[in-house]
């Protein structure tokens, strides 16, 4: 407003001032430029102060911002200090939740603790539970077991379970590769007698026709299934009129039929691991003279003389066992029938796992002893024989000459072939192997009052254990002809008088047995004891002892469970108290808490708004503000220019209030824009030029 005053007046004295005094003073124009240009000095000055100012603003917006973000953070918290501080005997002690802290973390180790001790004094009792069952359980068995073993069963025999019959006399029975028990008879029920094949099931027997004439000539010499399925039957008939003829018959899906014969007498037919089968017996050539008989049988309507082994064969001789070894090479025994009495008569052929055919080298039977001159292999069985440890193939034979005993013999590698060790029946007729009880050879023992018949097991083939058999209590008179192993490991025998099965000896005292042990009185059962019967009866002592200790230490660990139980059902009644009052006191701490929120919000809300309020009132000067420095900018860019009109010609017909009007701020408001200055000097243009037309 000065300003405008100072140039109103000096306008007014250049106006009045009279024309003499021109002449000392500046020329008017000069003069309006300078006050011009000094008043556009002075809008200048204005508009950098009021840029500065307007700069201290913005900058007092960024403290207001700051100061308010910092209020928002910090202000609850003093807030909620001063309240706390106000409020302490209305908050709870924080000791006190220290303390349900402390008593809350302490119990729930204690518990923890306790769960271990439970957890381990249970498993303890399952464990001791555990072994006391697993020693009773084996008790029992090695009761059950010392029960059925202590008496050897194959001492009693008697026709039990599906193995009976009535009125059918049994010729042959051989247990076959899959285990089935077949057999060939004559049934007595029909006139002739009718042969039969007969099976033995599990719920009983089965019999079908077996195509004969009702000769009961024949003389069945071996039965085998082939790996058809097929059954293959061998037999002999035409001994009577001294003209042995042997015949193989075969039973398919469509019945029986017979597919080779020829003169000879047919001892067995082996099934080889190959598959292959092979026949061999003699074939008589005249009243003293045999000839051997070996043939290729695995196409049974093709069979195949083995010309190779056959004419490596001495003359007059005869095939009586074959065995095929681990290695796969087969040994072919056999013996000339011309010289008896001499060591030489028994050979053996060997064909190699390639088929080489050759004499087997260092073939031998009881080292040449003159006892066992002239002698046959017949009746070989294979099983092992265990030897520090080991085990090993063991085969055993029964030796014949046709017209002395039949002595056993043992081999390892069915070459060398002796006497095996331990005490056995001296007239071997019958022999075969046992999954259950081993070897086992039925005889006859010559002593002073006769000839009694015995039978002699071994599970190992080196101590044999020989007794009289017997069955219903009363002994039999004739050896066993034939004994199979049956699935079970049961042995099932036959003799002229009857058909057999042995079965175990039930009804053993096994306490008696043992006082008798304990008492040193088990002498009289050493003939009848197998091996191992000391071992079941030593582990049988173990267990009782073991059981002893057993059970009070489970009843012990039973009232330590018990305990721990009842400790551990306390405990977690006093957590249930203390989970109850530490629900409460977080119910009051969470009320205090939501209090504490609602306070902080609050108070978050009302310097946010106190915030927006100021920075308003800030933001709004600022504007203002830096609106006002424009406008003087803008007065003093266009003062300038007018001074430099040096007619001042756009200042004609301007009045005191035009000049008030432009150089004044009045018209400025919060809201509008700043002007430019070319539109202040259009103002000035346009005010001179309606001057002008006046």
């Amino acid at each position: 407003m000065l300003q405008l005053l100072y140039l109103s007046t000096v306008k007014s004295r250049v106006m009045t001032a009279p024309s003499h005094d021109t002449a000392d003073l500046l020329p008017s124009g000069q003069i309006t430029g300078t006050i011009i240009r000094r008043i556009a000095d002075e809008c200048e000055g204005t508009a950098k102060a009021n840029h500065r100012l307007a700069q201290g603003q913005f900058q007092t917006i960024w403290i207001l911002l700051l100061g308010g973000l910092v209020l928002v953070l910090v202000l609850p918290f003093i807030i909620q200090k001063i309240d706390d501080l106000l409020s302490t005997d209305r908050k709870l002690d924080p000791a006190i939740m220290e303390d349900a802290k402390a008593i809350g973390a302490s119990l729930h180790a204690i518990q923890r603790e306790q769960q271990v001790g439970e957890d381990a004094v249970r498993s303890r009792f399952v464990d001791i539970s555990s072994q006391l069952d697993e020693a009773g359980l084996e008790n029992d068995q090695q009761k059950t077991k010392l029960e059925e073993t202590l008496l050897n069963p194959l001492t009693v025999w008697d026709e039990t379970g599906p193995y009976q019959y009535e009125d059918i006399r049994v010729a042959l029975h051989r247990r076959l590769q899959d285990d089935t028990i077949v057999g060939l008879a004559w049934d007595g029920t029909n006139s002739p007698a009718q042969a039969v094949l007969i099976e033995w099931l599990e719920d009983g027997t089965n019999t079908s026709p077996f195509p004969s004439s009702g000769d009961e000539d024949i003389r069945f010499a071996a039965i085998i299934r082939l790996g058809t399925g097929d059954l293959l039957v061998g037999h002999n008939s035409g001994f009577k009129s001294g003209k042995p003829f042997y015949h193989i018959t075969q039973q398919t899906s469509d019945g029986w039929q017979e597919v080779h014969a020829g003169p000879g007498t047919l001892r067995d037919i082996k099934v080889q691991k190959s598959g292959e089968v092979i026949a061999f017996g003699s074939r008589k050539i005249s009243e003293t003279s045999v000839a051997p008989l070996l043939l290729d049988l695995t196409d049974p309507k093709a069979p195949q003389p083995l010309a190779e082994a056959l004419a490596l064969m001495p003359p007059n001789s005869t095939i009586s066992a074959l065995l095929q070894r681990d290695d796969g090479s087969l040994l072919v025994y056999g013996a000339s029938l011309l010289a008896l009495t001499t060591s030489s008569d028994s050979f053996a052929l060997m064909r190699s796992a390639t088929g080489a055919w050759g004499l087997a080298d260092g073939f031998s039977i009881a080292e040449n002893s003159p006892l066992f001159a002239g002698q046959l292999l017949t009746q070989l069985v294979a099983g092992t024989e265990s030897s520090e440890g080991e085990k090993r193939p063991l085969f055993l034979a029964i030796a014949t000459n046709f017209r002395g005993p039949g002595l056993l013999l043992s081999s390892l590698d069915g070459l060398a072939w002796k006497r095996p060790p331990g005490q056995t029946s001296t007239e071997i007729s019958a022999l075969t192997y046992s999954e259950k009880y081993g070897f086992v050879a039925a005889g006859i023992a010559t002593t002073r009052g006769g000839k009694i018949p015995q039978i002699s097991h071994s599970q190992d083939g080196v101590l044999w254990h020989t007794q009289e058999y017997e069955r219903f209590g009363s002994k039999i008179d004739a050896p066993f002809t034939l004994l199979t192993s049956l699935p079970s490991g049961e042995i099932l025998g036959s003799n002229p008088q009857a058909n057999l099965l042995s079965f175990p000896a039930k009804g053993i005292f096994v306490d008696t047995i043992e006082r008798d042990r304990e008492d040193g009185r088990l002498v009289p059962y050493s003939s009848l004891v197998p091996p191992g019967t000391n071992q079941i009866l030593d582990t049988l002592e173990n267990l009782s002892r073991r059981i002893t200790t057993l059970q009070p230490l489970l009843k012990d660990q039973e009232e330590l469970v018990n305990r721990e139980s009842a400790s551990s059902k306390v405990l977690n009644t006093s957590i249930d108290e203390y989970e109850k009052v530490r629900v409460a006191l977080d119910q009051s701490l969470r009320n205090n808490e939501l209090t504490r929120q609602i306070t902080q919000t609050a108070t978050r809300v009302a310097v946010i708004g106190i915030l927006i309020y100021l920075v308003q009132i800030v933001v709004n000067r600022y504007r203002y503000l830096q609106r006002l420095a424009s406008f003087y900018q803008a007065r003093a860019q266009a003062l300038r220019i007018l001074a430099d009109q040096g007619d001042l010609k756009l200042l004609e017909g301007i009045t005191l209030s035009d000049l008030s009007a432009l150089l004044s701020p009045d018209s400025i408001g919060f809201d509008s824009a700043p002007e430019a200055p070319t539109s202040q000097l259009v103002a000035l243009l346009q005010a001179g030029l309606r001057a002008n037309n006046k």
